[in-house]
């Protein structure tokens, strides 16, 4: 059986070891209740005075309807729908505004022990 020759110093094997990466999943999450009624404008759910960022949101119940802005008040306002989901963000807060009387749920998910840098 013939030894396959060891690279030498500065070379770069021909034959890639693949190697196994665990994405990291989120933790915790939770459902958040809050009103739909028309006078409630940019209201913030408190994911900031809980320590949350999250990394995902689902819509659980809209009530009356409302819409919603992520981290700032200042960002465009999206129109909520059940089922519908933003995970390409990293969530600090949300912000809805009511569209009718009723309790909409929106639920967050995140993984406390990610590390976060700060900008």
């Amino acid at each position: 059986m013939k030894v396959p020759a060891q690279p030498t110093k500065g070379t770069v094997p021909s034959t890639l070891v693949p190697l196994l990466v665990q994405e990291i999943k989120n933790k915790l999450y939770k459902n958040i209740d809050f009103s739909t009624a028309v006078g409630v404008v940019d209201y913030p759910l408190g994911l900031r005075d809980m320590g949350i960022v999250a990394d995902a949101m689902t819509v659980l119940a809209v009530g009356g309807g409302f819409t919603y802005k992520m981290n700032s008040p200042a960002n465009d306002a999206t129109t909520a729908a059940v089922g519908q989901q933003e995970t390409e963000f990293e969530i600090e807060e949300i912000y809805v505004t009511g569209l009718g009387a009723g309790t909409g749920t929106i639920r967050v998910n995140w993984n406390p022990d990610l590390i976060r840098l700060k900008s």
